[in-house]
């Protein structure tokens, strides 16, 4: 075995010695224990012993050493007084010294491995009695790393604390046992025969093995250091010996470190490691593609100088150093430059000092820095697209607005600002209505309330003033909801409608004017044709008086379109009249069916009345009510042969309701056919004649007996008109 090797080996022992060799004395090798021991501060390797011990008994020890050396004999000697001289301190020790030679194959001396003890009390002369193998034991036996011995046949012989605690022996008894116990089967099938072949020549095999745990079979990864046991007088081997550590929580504490570096190279930021050099000793993926770095190598010999320009990297090293210096972390943004192309962008980096947890001295500096490119980038597209935004809506010739859940402002345009001389900064946080002048309000609030809590499309009316212009606004919203579904608030605009308004009064003042002027001579002309058509009849000419009870017939349809012209312009002033009155329900729609059911004989009106009792309202204009709503029924279901009449009486209120199976409603128009003047269209409904003025006289009556009205339809099957009204008047304000 050569000299190298042997060094190697005996490097594994956990003992305090010192290997010196020639007449020199010359220090090859000084184990960390014995570094301990001596509390060693410098590396004396490659010194003489004469260079690193002093005092009155060195002389002594130094003439033992050569002794050994010389005879090739062990020595010892026992509380020899030393000193130690390292730099201007001196440190005075009493150790045990025990000298053995150190020989080759030839059996030649070749140098003395002195294993040093610390004495327990100084005494002046050697004593050849002392023994130090307990104190030797005592050492192994509290080792952290598994220590065992094993005999020439194989079998264990000795296993210290540490190991039977490993290997989960309850007593040392249960530890002797082959070695070859000790492994997994398959681990003593492979490495047999190559332990064996380098402890034959080398006299030692190092390597990563699989131990097997007593009691649960478990596998045991361990780093393995196993040597021949020379005796040292005859040289034969006598034993093998094996230092063991368990890797187990090495490789625990590698595959958490891996998973963070992983983590940390697949980051999307950079991260890296600046040593108090001036260079990066790690750098991340990203941060290599961010920077222009090619290799690893550029990494670690590119100074961080390098990446700014020197104004920047000025206001680096007089801010970012000093706080990180002074308070261990700094986070900001900086301007870093490209190593390729030598663009420089902006960066936002948090970097935190790392410190040696012993001495607290700066170790290095951890960066974290991301791109602010990006996000300054979608901070101006959303800005541009914010300002695109705004200029529509100021652009825009209506007023736009939008709420949050509590029916508050979050937005209001420029010509909605104009029209309620209110600025943008005022209206937020206002209610929706707060802006709707005070008669109006009430009426705006109950409408938008209604469709924000059925959050259904909103349409209302009703006026604004900034102080010196009124403005009559028609709103419509639609719910808004996130990409999430959760509902935010409404959308919506409002549009000036003063001058459709200005030319409804206008109309409506004239269909007044006309009526008015038009009923005088239509009642006169029917008087003239019922008076035409006795005196007809009377003289025998019963075609002539046939043909004027027709235009008889025409002059009534004209009386009563000319009445529901004038209805509509007293619904409009507020000026339609009730006569309210208690009145069966029931009879009058009786009566009404039939004198209907004369006029319609094609039609038959079925009805199903159940007992409603009394009602207190206007008898008259309710029964034009149903009349309107059974002729209706009657006009557009000319393919049917039956109109259904339905009444109840319904949580104290008397429901009406009148089903056809003629045309239907499409549904997109259903919701529309109570307003003013609006006729259902299409290819069929074209052909019925009619001003579109019936159902809005009905709801506007309805409503001010204060019931409501409503349709059901289905396109092609036919439709159901209903209403209901109070079975008592709770109806003041009419």
């Amino acid at each position: 075995m050569d000299i190298e090797s042997f060094n190697s080996i005996i490097n594994q022992l956990p003992l305090p010695f010192i290997v010196y060799t020639g007449t020199d004395l010359k220090i090859e090798l000084i184990s960390g224990e014995a570094k301990d021991l001596l509390d060693l501060k410098y590396s004396w390797e490659g010194s003489n012993f004469i260079d690193l011990f002093a005092g009155s008994s060195s002389d002594q020890v130094e003439s033992s050493l050569h002794a050994a050396m010389e005879t090739g004999k062990e020595l010892k000697q026992e509380a020899i007084a030393l000193e130690i001289k390292e730099g201007d301190s001196t440190r005075h020790l009493y150790l045990n010294v025990q000298n053995r030679p150190l020989k080759l194959e030839d059996g030649t001396v070749y140098g003395v491995l002195q294993v040093l003890s610390k004495a327990s009390q100084p005494k002046q002369e050697y004593n050849p009695a002392m023994n130090d193998h307990r104190r030797l034991i005592a050492l192994v036996e509290n080792s952290s790393d598994l220590i065992g011995i094993t005999d020439m046949e194989g079998n264990v012989i000795y296993l210290n604390k540490a190991g039977q605690m490993l290997m989960g022996a309850s007593s040392p008894e249960e530890c002797y046992r082959p070695a070859g116990e000790y492994l997994l089967e398959e681990e003593h099938s492979k490495l047999r025969l190559e332990m064996q072949a380098s402890m034959k020549s080398r006299g030692m095999w190092r390597g990563e093995i699989n131990y097997k745990h007593f009691k649960t079979g478990e596998a045991i990864l361990c780093d393995l250091n196993a040597f021949v046991i020379v005796d040292p007088v005859s040289g034969e081997a006598i034993g093998m010996a094996s230092v063991t550590r368990d890797l187990r929580p090495t490789l625990a504490a590698r595959k958490e470190q891996q998973k963070l570096l992983t983590l940390v190279e697949n980051s999307g930021d950079l991260m890296s490691v600046l040593e108090p050099t001036g260079y990066n000793s790690y750098l991340n993926k990203a941060g290599r593609e961010m920077l222009g770095f090619e290799s690893d190598e550029q990494v670690v010999s590119t100074p961080i100088s390098n990446l700014h320009s020197a104004e920047h990297f000025l206001e680096v090293s007089q801010k970012v150093l000093p706080a990180l210096e002074n308070f261990g972390r700094w986070e900001g943004q900086m301007i870093v430059r490209h190593l390729q192309t030598g663009e420089e962008f902006p960066v936002f980096n948090k970097s935190i000092r790392i410190d040696d947890p012993k001495t607290g001295k700066m170790l290095a500096v951890g960066a974290l820095m991301r791109d602010m490119r990006p996000e300054l980038a979608a901070q101006q597209a959303l800005a541009d697209s914010e300002r695109l935004f705004r200029e529509i809506t100021t652009a825009a010739p209506a007023g736009l607005w939008m709420c949050d859940t509590e029916q508050k402002l979050t937005y209001v345009n420029r010509i909605w600002e104009e029209w309620t001389g209110k600025t943008f900064d005022q209206q937020v946080g206002e209610l929706v209505c707060d802006t709707v002048i005070l008669s109006d309000r009430a009426s705006a609030e109950s409408k938008f309330r209604e469709d924000f809590e059925r959050r259904s499309f909103h349409q209302s009316q009703f006026r604004i003033s900034n102080g010196s212009t009124t403005r009559w606004i028609i709103r419509t919203g639609n719910p808004h909801y996130s990409a999430k579904g959760e509902f935010l608030g409404y959308v919506g605009a409002c549009v000036d409608i003063t001058e459709l308004k200005q030319l409804q009064e206008q109309k409506d003042q004239f269909l007044g004017i006309a009526s008015h002027e038009l009923k005088t001579p239509v009642t006169s002309i029917k008087a003239y044709t019922q008076v035409l058509e006795s005196m007809l009849r009377d003289s025998g000419d019963l075609k002539k008086a046939d043909m004027v009870k027709r235009m008889d017939v025409q002059v009534n349809r004209l009386i009563n379109l000319i009445g529901d012209l004038l209805d509509v312009t007293k619904i409009q002033t507020g000026k339609l009249q009730f006569n309210d009155q208690e009145f069966d329900f029931n009879q009058m729609v009786e009566e009404l069916v039939e004198d209907l059911a004369r006029t319609s004989p094609k039609h038959q009106i079925v009805t199903h009345l159940e007992e409603t009792g009394a009602v207190y309202a206007d008898k008259e204009r309710i029964g034009q009510v149903v009349t309107n709503l059974i002729t209706n029924a009657i006009k557009y279901s000319p393919n049917a042969d039956r109109i259904e009449v339905y009444s109840r009486l319904d949580n104290n209120k008397v429901r009406l309701c009148v089903q056809d199976f003629g045309i239907g409603i499409p549904k997109e128009k259903k919701d529309r056919v109570f307003e003013q003047f609006y006729r259902v269209s299409g290819d069929e409904q074209h052909t019925f004649p009619g001003l579109g003025l019936g159902l809005f006289i009905s709801s506007e009556i309805v409503k001010r007996e204060g019931g409501e009205i409503w349709v059901t339809s289905a396109e092609g099957k036919g439709s159901t008109f209903c209403f209901s009204i109070p079975a008592h008047n709770t109806n003041e304000n009419k």
